[in-house]
């Protein structure tokens, strides 16, 4: 019976010399920061959405009307060189409308195609719009500027904006009389390389009311085949912004 006081004694005597090798760990220092950068780039390709409507009390004229446009306005952008793979017809409708008075009175059919072209001379997409209008396209639907060296772009944005993070980083330590130490997190975010309407096609162009002209691009049907020489599609910079979050050990 007198045995396990004594161990209890033991016991208790030698916890607190555990506890005291239990050394609490020192948080890490960290410093985390943002960069960011934009790159002003010339876009070197419009990609256009060229609508042909037309309409008739007889679906057979509508539909024959509608396919004669179409045929003249692939014809003319591949004689204005625009290679085949860059020309494509992705939407075709036919609708019957019907008398707001009497839904049993047909007042004509509507028919609708979409012709997309990827053009490079941007040089000459003043000429190129007029040349499609006089040969039958109705609604100029969608432009998008681009730009083929995108990849690029976005990595020197990219490179810009971890530099700038970097810097700004180095600033903040010596503000604080630290030394930044190697980076613990690297994240980016990187947007941009196009600007316009998308060429999403006729949804796009009846949610902003329908007007016969795209974003950015004007045209006027009765000045149909002119030369196109006046200027008027001036295509701007293409921005592409990087962000980059980093965090650094301080030191």
């Amino acid at each position: 019976m007198s045995i396990r006081p004594v161990a209890l004694a033991l016991v208790l005597l030698a916890a607190p010399a555990a506890a005291q090798d239990i050394v609490p760990a020192r948080p890490e220092r960290t410093i985390s920061v943002s960069g960011s950068a934009d790159v002003q780039v010339a876009p070197d390709r419009a990609e256009v959405a060229l609508g042909v409507e037309t309409k008739d009390l007889s679906l057979e004229v509508a539909t024959r009307d509608n396919g004669e446009r179409v045929r003249r306005v692939l014809a003319f952008l591949r004689d204005s060189g625009i290679p085949e793979d860059r020309l494509q017809t992705d939407y075709i409708s036919i609708t019957p409308v019907y008398n707001d008075r009497d839904s049993k009175k047909l007042e004509y059919y509507q028919v609708r195609k979409t012709v997309s072209a990827s053009v490079s001379d941007l040089a000459g997409f003043d000429a190129l719009l007029a040349g499609v209008v006089g040969r039958g396209i109705t609604h100029v639907l969608d432009v998008t500027f681009r730009t083929t060296e995108l990849r690029r772009h976005r990595d020197d944005a990219r490179d810009r904006a971890t530099k700038a993070a970097k810097e700004k980083a180095e600033r903040m330590a010596a503000a604080l009389g630290a030394r930044l130490g190697p980076v613990t997190s690297l994240s980016d975010n990187v947007w941009g390389g196009w600007y316009g309407g998308g060429a999403s096609g006729w949804e796009r162009w009846q949610s902003r009311g329908g007007p016969a002209y795209a974003q950015n691009v004007a045209i006027d049907a009765g000045g149909a085949g002119g030369g196109g020489d006046d200027g008027t599609i001036a295509p701007g910079r293409i921005k592409v912004t990087a962000t980059v979050q980093a965090t650094f050990r301080l030191e």
